[in-house]
């Protein structure tokens, strides 16, 4: 009697990592890097991404020499798919806290009230929030000086580096995204469909909780506070 045995030839469905697989992959990647990076890195010249990347693509080598005509210096952020809500609360304190720019302090406050109504109204509960909030209002106020509460720049790379306050914070840009996905999910349609067998303001709802997401999510975070990048 001739058997057959169910055989899955190489390349086929069988031989394709599931999903969660490559989420234990991906966390994996994280666990190590965060035994190597700080969350928010020292101060680098930007001539050590060109030796990094001295036999890579002579496009990026091109790309670096134009970054050298503005920017000095790099700090790097621990890849750990919060990098970029990291780097801008760090890089937009930093500049705030050099140029002292009080008026635009003043700004973001208004916008931070804007946010908080925004969420309100689309039903988040003020608990849910308020706490991660109150702890980025705090780091904002601490970038004027001459104040009780003014803070230095080694003091802001401490607290960006302390997890809990870096990760309260991000947890508030996360809300903010949220709330501006869901506010306007007819214009953000275009941008999430394809990344998630959701709605787009299930998409928004989960971002807070989850960190799954973040494809384009500085778009999000840029509108709503009217922030250039």
């Amino acid at each position: 009697m001739n058997v057959t045995e169910n055989v899955t030839e190489p390349g086929g469905e069988q031989d394709r990592p599931r999903d969660d697989e490559i989420q234990a992959f991906h966390n994996r990647i994280r666990a190590a890097d965060a035994d190597k990076l700080e969350l928010v890195g020292d101060k680098e010249p930007l001539s050590v991404l060109e030796e990094e990347y001295k036999a890579g693509s002579p496009v990026f080598l091109a790309k670096l020499l134009i970054l050298k005509q503005s920017y000095g210096a790099i700090r790097r952020a621990r890849g750990d798919g919060n990098c970029f809500f990291r780097s801008f609360m760090f890089s937009y304190l930093e500049h705030l806290l050099v140029i002292q720019d009080e008026a635009e302090v003043a700004r973001m406050e208004k916008a931070i009230e804007i946010c908080k109504k925004t969420l309100i109204d689309l039903g988040q509960a003020e608990f849910t929030f308020e706490d991660y909030l109150a702890i980025f209002v705090e780091q904002l106020h601490g970038v004027i000086q001459g104040k009780e509460t003014s803070t230095s720049l080694e003091t802001l790379v401490e607290r960006c580096r302390d997890q809990y306050v870096s990760n309260c914070v991000v947890m508030f840009f996360r809300f903010v995204t949220s709330g501006e996905i869901r506010r306007r999910s007819e214009f953000f349609e275009p941008f999430i469909q394809g990344m998630s067998n959701m709605s787009v303001v299930q998409v928004g709802f989960w971002l807070c909780i989850y960190e799954l997401i973040n494809h384009d999510c500085h778009l999000y975070l840029c509108f709503q506070f009217n922030i250039s990048i």
